[in-house]
């Protein structure tokens, strides 16, 4: 009999250091889970203004697009008329004879707006180069490498 007494009172000290420690894994748990959602918010947050930039470039492109386009036409359509109002055989030293101020001047913008358009495609395909989510998709490769680790350590 005196050998099951000394073991219960080992059995009930042992007892709460795993509660201790089950405590402290389910703290630990719970922290780590803390940390990698307040990570994706952070990121998620990243990630939704890089969308709000794409947004508003795509919006900005396609209006000085279409206006480019529109101004393109009216500078064929100014063109067009001039040449057939004052039709000549030597069209390119008479060029400047040819078109009315306006009709230059209609380029003009057409071009800049061309401009713009090209700057804001240049920024869009630098915005779209960045990668989305770095650091979670860094920790779950550092999860799955710790893993596959601790896997082939059980299997030896």
């Amino acid at each position: 009999m005196s050998e099951l007494e000394e073991e219960t009172p080992v059995q009930e000290e042992s007892d709460p250091s795993i509660q201790q420690t089950i405590a402290l894994l389910k703290a630990s748990a719970a922290d780590y889970a803390n940390s990698r959602k307040e990570l994706v918010a952070i990121e998620a947050q990243e990630a939704k203004q890089n969308l709000i930039t794409k947004a508003t470039s795509i919006a900005i492109m396609a209006f000085t697009g279409l206006l480019a386009y529109l101004l393109f036409i009216v500078f064929i359509i100014g063109l067009g008329s001039s040449l057939l109002d004052k039709y000549s055989q030597d069209l390119m030293g008479r060029l400047w004879e040819l078109c009315e101020p306006w009709i230059f001047l209609t380029f003009l913008v057409c071009i800049l707006h061309v401009i713009i358009l090209l700057s804001f495609l240049d920024r869009l395909t630098k915005v779209s180069k960045k990668k989305l989510f770095p650091l979670s998709i860094a920790e779950l490769q550092n999860d799955k490498e710790w893993l596959a680790q601790n896997k082939s350590n059980k299997e030896s």
